[in-house]
């Protein structure tokens, strides 16, 4: 199926692939790649970092290896002394942009960092 974007036609896949690099490259932050775009869980989740960099990796650009090591360090750095990984990292410095009954709904808390 071909579809007009940009006044020219391309591919829905080509589409696709274009709209979800877009998005993903909006979802990086300097402590590694976020769940969602702004107004959500302000938060790196492990389980979606992980899928989302499956998939990163196939896209040539080493913006996506960046943010998929930062992110693992950033989580590496919350590792327990058991060796546990969380299952999500809250930013001090997202969270600290929302007010505090928008983190508390989002289970946000301000000790962690």
């Amino acid at each position: 199926m071909r579809v007009r974007e940009n006044n020219r036609e391309q591919s829905v896949e080509d589409v696709a692939s274009e709209k979800a690099v877009e998005l993903l490259l909006q979802l990086g932050r300097p402590q590694g790649m976020m769940a969602a775009s702004e107004g959500y869980a302000p938060a790196l989740w492990t389980r979606d970092i992980m899928i989302t960099h499956l998939g990163a990796a196939l896209v040539n650009d080493d913006c996506f290896q960046t943010s998929f090591r930062v992110s693992l360090e950033t989580l590496a750095r919350s590792q327990s002394p058991l060796g546990q990984i969380p299952n999500a990292y809250f930013s001090p410095t997202v969270c600290a942009r929302n007010s505090r009954d928008t983190l508390l709904k989002r289970g946000c808390s301000l000790s962690r960092g």
